[in-house]
């Protein structure tokens, strides 16, 4: 990880020089309460290949405005929404920050707040499963985070003995072609007026709508960022209408877990319940071993989207051939629950192992 981190000082530094404050934000009513420091957040992709960095970023950069979340008056996220990585065709390339002043929301001299950095990018797709992660301090220095699996959340405090810190940017980077699902939370915790030390955090507790939080206690962000269907495709995912198909390809898997309305991913499965075991029936229409993550990719003629493939441990090149049919099975899984919604995937899915960038191995899912 230190290498890789070594390799993208460089254009990071470049990234961060080329940011642009937004300097004037509509206030919903939603996000009327926030602090006026969380309004100054937004989300930005860089070209790839590009020369001049900041004459790109003032005329070209891909600016708006976040969608915010409120937990209470000390707690909120701002989503970065679905961010393509390297795609030629949108002049986009390998990094996407979120940038923002961070100052307490409370009465107090010093701050500390709690950032919680999220990220998931789309299913049954051929790109590496995990994004890097970097934190530009307000005096410039850069600090490389462990890099974050799809779906989880990676830790990040700020903290000084000043009520307001300074410029943030949270930055993701990416080196493959995909689209990922981004956000970034905030908690700012209450503590005595005393010299604060990282290590000194008071357990959290996790906090419900009616909930009045003691203003010593910090609140929480799930570790774990769920997605929801569009207002207008819920009941579509509350009643679900149970499949009658006994083999599904990899389009069908891809659609199982797509909002229509929104055309976004979903972390509900659309006609499967919890429990249920899927047969996955496809033909193969290419097989690539890749050596350096010793991972064997599948492609199958269901699905015309290039990057959408089954990866698998190993070198499976002897093994499969193209146009053999794989027959596979697949469980649909609990992935957790938040406000009362189980959340929920295929078990392939949630199988890859976090100390590498390696697949499943292919024996579990292969049919008795």
């Amino acid at each position: 990880m230190k290498q890789r981190i070594h390799k993208l000082f460089k254009p990071v530094i470049s990234l961060a020089l080329a940011l642009v404050i937004i300097t004037s934000c509509a206030v919903s009513p939603a996000q009327a309460a926030l602090p006026a420091w969380a309004l100054k957040g937004f989300y930005a992709v860089a070209k790839k290949g590009f020369t001049n960095v900041i004459n790109y970023y003032l005329n070209n950069c891909n600016l708006k405005q976040p969608s915010f979340t409120q937990y209470d008056d000390h707690g909120w996220s701002a989503s970065l929404g679905s961010v393509q990585f390297n795609k030629d065709s949108a002049n986009t390339g390998s990094f996407a920050a979120y940038q923002t002043n961070i100052a307490t929301t409370w009465k107090q001299s010093r701050t500390r707040t709690n950032v919680t950095m999220y990220g998931t990018k789309r299913s049954f797709s051929s790109g590496s499963n995990y994004i890097s992660l970097m934190v530009k301090k307000p005096n410039g220095t850069l600090e490389g985070l462990a890099r974050l699996q799809s779906g989880r959340s990676r830790y990040y405090e700020a903290y000084g003995n000043q009520k307001t810190l300074g410029t943030y940017d949270f930055i993701f980077i990416y080196n493959d072609e995909e689209t990922w699902d981004l956000r970034v939370s905030f908690n700012d915790l209450r503590y005595p007026d005393v010299p604060s030390y990282p290590q000194d955090i008071i357990p959290g507790t996790p906090v419900a709508e009616s909930m009045d939080v003691p203003e010593n206690v910090r609140t929480e962000t799930p570790s774990r960022m769920y997605r929801l269907p569009n207002e207008a495709s819920k009941e579509a995912y509350s009643v679900k209408t149970l499949s009658k198909k006994q083999n599904l390809t990899l389009q069908d898997l891809i659609d199982e877990k797509a909002d229509y309305a929104s055309k976004c991913e979903v972390d509900l499965i659309r006609h499967f319940n919890v429990g249920d075991t899927v047969q996955f029936l496809d033909t193969i229409k290419s097989v690539k071993y890749n050596a350096d993550r010793n991972v064997t990719e599948f492609k199958f003629l269901s699905t015309t989207e290039d990057f959408r493939a089954l990866e698998f441990y190993g070198d499976l090149t002897n093994d499969y051939a193209v146009g053999d049919t794989m027959r596979l099975q697949f469980r649909v899984v609990d992935i957790g629950s938040e406000n009362g919604i189980t959340f929920e995937s295929f078990d392939y899915l949630e199988d890859f192992n976090f100390d590498g960038d390696a697949a499943p191995h292919i024996e579990p899912y292969l049919c008795k």
